[in-house]
């Protein structure tokens, strides 16, 4: 059990990011603007995490300096939450399919730019390099069906009126 565990793990969280982008758009479709989306989020997960990180890392964290804590603000309304806007302000437009293969395609594209900027180097010759370029290439193709194919419409959703109840709008 001791081996499967990251795997299980793994697969956890996938179905944890499902649910976020299925909610995300939903919550979208229903009209909040995404940007109030995002600050809910990011203080959710901030009182969630403080409490874990004040109690079991007091001990062991050194000292932050001020400027520290000022290179830590910056990356999290950069780095994370300007990619978070941007993300959500696609997936209000698109659907969720499109953007969680886009989420899904962030590794090939931060291995194509280490590959750019020579912080990764793939030897064609030896088994990793093949399965790295074999992985790049079936993580572009699977995003590219996503996002390329058309298949029969959607039918739309009509629930049944015996299943509805008071507390849901079933119209």
């Amino acid at each position: 059990m001791e081996a499967k565990k990251p795997y299980i793990i793994a697969v956890i969280v996938q179905v944890i990011y499902a649910g976020m982008f299925i909610i995300s758009k939903a919550a979208f479709n229903k009209g909040i603007n995404t940007f109030v989306f995002i600050f809910y989020r990011q203080a959710a997960s901030s009182l969630l995490l403080l409490p874990v990180a004040v109690f079991l890392e007091r001990k062991n964290a050194p000292p932050i300096s001020l400027r520290m804590i000022l290179k830590l603000f910056f990356y999290a309304c950069i780095g994370n939450t300007f990619t978070l806007n941007l993300y959500n302000a696609s997936m209000k437009l698109t659907s969720t399919t499109v953007a969680s293969a886009t989420f899904n395609s962030q590794p090939v594209i931060t291995f194509c730019l280490a590959l750019l900027l020579r912080m990764e180097v793939v030897k064609l010759r030896s088994s990793s390099g093949l399965a790295k370029v074999t992985g790049v290439v079936l993580c572009l193709a699977g995003v590219l069906v996503l996002a390329l194919y058309i298949g029969p419409g959607d039918k739309s959703y009509q629930p049944s009126p015996h299943l509805c109840c008071p507390s849901f709008d079933c119209s």
